[in-house]
């Protein structure tokens, strides 16, 4: 039966398809490096997701350039979330978001303190209404943007991640793009 389903993937693949929708899988394991897609359980996902990954990834190592973060303790993930709601949620939620209980670590509000509320477009991906619900009863946000802590980032690495780490995986940019 694994073959058979590795032969259908294949000849989606064939037909041009290549960036077809996978269904999700139970659990994406490190945190900080979960896509809101992902965060949001969305039923199916795309190669967006790996994107977003690496994204986290280029952040960190834009860090790492002695210029925008001098003191090597100081750098750290973007989104360094202690909980996940509802994946792996905190056993003391310390508020109430959308009535749901949440911690201001969240890995979703850490999300959306960095990159600031998201719009309508931004949303336009989620399927499912109470997870719409959810995202906007965050407290308004603005987007702080990379050069809040790179400062010294190339212009072109700013762009790069900006489109990398966009909130909506269909506005993401691809592999083949960057």
């Amino acid at each position: 039966q694994k073959w058979e389903q590795r032969m259908l993937l294949m000849e989606k693949y064939k037909k041009g398809l290549s960036d077809f929708t996978r269904e999700l899988t139970g659990h994406v394991a490190t945190r900080w490096y979960r896509p809101p897609e992902v965060i949001l359980l969305e039923k199916t996902y795309s190669s967006a997701i790996d994107i977003w990954g690496v994204g986290c990834i280029f952040g960190e190592l834009l860090q790492a350039i002695k210029e925008n973060v001098a003191d090597h303790k100081k750098r750290k993930p973007l989104f360094q979330g202690n909980s996940c709601f509802p994946l792996s949620p905190t056993k003391i939620p310390k508020i109430i978001v959308g009535g749901m209980p949440c911690s201001p670590r969240d890995q979703l509000n850490t999300i959306i303190s960095f990159q600031g509320t998201p719009n309508e477009d931004d949303l336009s991906f989620i399927s499912d209404p109470d997870a719409i619900s959810y995202i906007s009863s965050f407290p308004s946000r603005v987007k702080q943007g990379i050069t809040s802590i790179c400062p010294q980032a190339d212009q072109d690495a700013i762009d790069l991640l900006e489109k990398m780490l966009a909130i909506n995986p269909y506005y993401r940019i691809t592999a083949k793009e960057a």
